[in-house]
């Protein structure tokens, strides 16, 4: 496997794992781990507000159907204070689960049942996407005739 993985900053990267389900949420945390990521876990709504508010994540991931609460409500919840990205992780394959995990702030959305690495290239990829969004200089369109004719 690989080395931690390190913010900006040098700290590890932190994901909040947050799933009812306690065999897959232990299996998902020992994938990460194992390619060098510090994860917490969540096995309900509550216990993942509770634990975002209590830590700095870099990455959430949040299952649909929880018993408390849906991954939808804690999404909305995180959102009132954060925009960590927060990739979904349902055994709902149904268009309505997948856009309505988008429409409230959701970044990605992966199928149960799933390889394990789909979960971590998505992961890598959500880390990578937010690391060159706070980039500076990066997506900034161009102002003059260097702009590619299909923009």
């Amino acid at each position: 496997m690989s080395d931690s993985i390190r913010t900006r900053d040098g700290g590890r990267i932190h994901i909040l794992l947050v799933d009812d389900e306690p065999p897959l949420r232990r299996l998902m945390t020992y994938i990460l781990t194992q390619h060098g990521y510090l994860v917490t876990e969540a096995a309900d709504g509550a216990a993942a507000i509770a634990a975002f508010g209590s830590g700095a994540f870099d990455l959430v991931t949040l299952d649909v159907a929880m018993p408390d609460m849906t991954g939808f409500a804690v999404c909305q919840a995180i959102r009132q204070h954060s925009m960590v990205p927060v990739l979904f992780i349902s055994a709902f394959d149904a268009h309505a689960y997948r856009t309505q995990a988008l429409q409230v702030g959701g970044n990605d959305y992966l199928t149960k049942p799933f390889e394990f690495t789909e979960l971590v290239a998505r992961v890598a990829a959500l880390l990578a996407h937010e690391r060159r969004a706070d980039a500076p200089g990066t997506g900034q369109m161009p102002t003059d005739d260097t702009r590619p004719a299909d923009i």
